[in-house]
């Protein structure tokens, strides 16, 4: 494991991760940041330290700019309702429960 692997497994123990779920978090975190240094062009710093600042700050219970939620929307399903219904053995040929 690498130095930076390291630091951020105990990060991630720090915040209560189980070990071998820490050294997951940590592969994943290095992994995203290799992605938006591809993506955004950031430097690695630049991508870890807004990582990091998710993760924290998602530990910490403070949901990231747009995912504030809210209560949810209310599905209506009365429209539904025939795209709902699933076919009887007698229109699928099935004589016998699966």
């Amino acid at each position: 494991m690498t130095p930076e692997l390291d630091q951020l497994r105990a990060l991630c123990l720090r915040l209560g991760a189980a070990p071998d779920q820490a050294e997951t978090m940590a592969r994943q975190l290095a992994r995203r940041a290799d992605q938006l240094m591809t993506a955004r062009g950031w430097s690695r710093e630049q991508a870890l330290a807004h990582l990091l600042r998710l993760v924290t700050e998602g530990n910490a219970g403070v949901a990231p700019a747009g995912f504030e939620g809210g209560r949810p929307p209310t599905p209506d399903y009365s429209a539904s309702a025939d795209r709902t219904r699933h076919a009887g053995p007698e229109e699928t040929g099935i004589d016998r429960p699966i």
